[in-house]
């Protein structure tokens, strides 16, 4: 790059109000699940029509443990559930290997830039997943899993670090309006320093459905600082309240 990853962080954050990576990779705000199914749409080269890739991506992003679970609600051949598969490895290859999701990448390594996740997209999918869970009356142990770096991009709002402090007091401003009387707890899995992640877990009741094991995880992080920790919760907590209203 001709300029340094934080200038362009600036610069995107002047002209969108925040650098979210569904910008950074299209030009503009987009649902991060459209985005995520054009990548595998073009991966599938039309094998498939859009509304069906559409659904199964969905399905992904819930239920990426739970491969049987998708291949009944897409009703697809083995065959068919294969090639979907490779054409969603293929996509997410195709994001993560981006120059500039890469450099962003190295940067947030550097401790030069945080992030957060939309809030109110990761409230709709949780949202949604309860829903889905509900609608297939689940007899087995299930997870919400948010585990694909790939799609995680897509959601990701990205700032320098000189914006931490006003970052984190915009999330705590937004919690009291999204104070929920169900509870949950939230609560940090092992740091994991292969993949630089810190896995972010949870366990609540919505109605009469549980979601336990619930697990978000924060990608190229160096150091699991106690600043990182305190970001990644707030995001979390307030996605959960906004999810439960």
């Amino acid at each position: 790059m001709r300029y340094s990853t934080r200038e362009f962080i600036e610069q995107i954050s002047k002209e969108y109000g925040y650098a979210s990576g569904s910008v950074i990779l299209t030009g503009k705000h987009e649902d991060p699940l459209k985005i995520f199914t054009q990548y595998v749409t073009n991966a599938l080269g039309g094998r498939f029509e859009e509304e069906r890739v559409f659904s199964a991506v969905k399905e992904y992003v819930h239920f990426t443990m739970l491969a049987g679970v998708q291949k009944a609600l897409t009703g697809m051949t083995n065959m068919e559930h294969e090639i979907m598969k490779m054409a969603i490895d293929t996509a997410k290859k195709k994001i993560l290997n981006n120059s500039l999701v890469r450099e962003l990448s190295k940067a947030v390594r550097r401790g030069e830039i945080y992030y957060i996740y939309d809030p109110d997209y990761m409230a709709l999918l949780i949202r949604e997943h309860i829903k889905l869970v509900k609608r297939l009356d689940l007899d087995v142990d299930y997870f919400f899993r948010l585990q694909t770096k790939a799609f995680l991009v897509l959601m990701t709002r990205y700032f320098p670090k000189e914006k931490y402090t006003e970052a984190t007091y915009n999330l705590q401003k937004e919690l009291p309006a999204s104070q929920s009387t169900r509870k949950f707890r939230v609560y940090f899995g092992r740091y994991n320093p292969t993949n630089f992640s810190i896995p972010v877990q949870f366990s609540l009741k919505f109605e009469n459905t549980y979601i336990w094991k619930a697990v978000v995880a924060y990608y190229d992080i160096s150091v699991p600082t106690e600043e990182w920790k305190n970001l990644a919760r707030l995001n979390v907590e307030l996605a959960i309240r906004k999810a439960l209203g």
